[in-house]
C-alpha cells in the first residue's frame, strides 16, 4: 500500500476535488467549502518525489529525476480512477490527484432517415 493512499481515501470519502501537495506545505484536500491540510507537517520536494514514485508507473519513474518534468498518469485504488498530474519547475514540486469522473454510457446509435427520403411524398 503506498503512504498516499490514506491520503487518497480522504479525498474519496469526503468527495473532495482533489489532494493537492507542493513543497513545503501541508497535503491539502480541495473541498467545495475550501481547503483544508490533511498534514500537520509541510512536506518537503524530496518527500514528495518519494511519495509519487510509489504511484508511479515503472516506465515513468527515471522521468522524476528531470528537474523539469511534467508526468500524468492514471492510478486506481479501491477500484475507483484517480488521475495524478506532477510538475517540476527546479526546486518547485506540485501534484494533483483527482477522482476521474466517470463516463456516461453513450446512447445507442440512432438511425438517421435519409434526407432523400425527408423529400419524397409518401407512397
Amino acid at each position: 500500500m503506498a503512504h498516499l493512499d490514506r491520503f487518497i481515501a480522504v479525498l474519496l470519502e469526503k468527495r473532495a476535488k482533489a489532494l493537492s501537495l507542493e513543497g513545503d506545505q501541508p497535503i491539502v484536500i480541495e473541498l467545495s467549502t475550501g481547503r483544508k491540510p490533511l498534514s500537520k507537517a509541510p512536506v518537503t520536494g524530496p518527500q514528495i518525489l518519494r511519495l509519487v514514485g510509489e504511484l508511479t508507473p515503472d516506465g515513468m519513474r527515471p522521468q522524476l529525476d528531470d528537474p523539469e518534468a511534467r508526468l500524468v498518469f492514471g492510478y486506481v485504488l479501491n477500484g475507483h480512477r484517480l488521475h495524478v498530474d506532477l510538475r517540476r519547475a527546479g526546486s518547485r514540486i506540485t501534484v494533483a490527484v483527482t477522482p476521474t469522473r466517470k463516463r456516461a454510457r453513450a446512447a445507442e446509435p440512432a438511425v438517421a432517415t435519409p434526407a432523400e427520403a425527408l423529400l419524397m411524398p409518401p407512397a
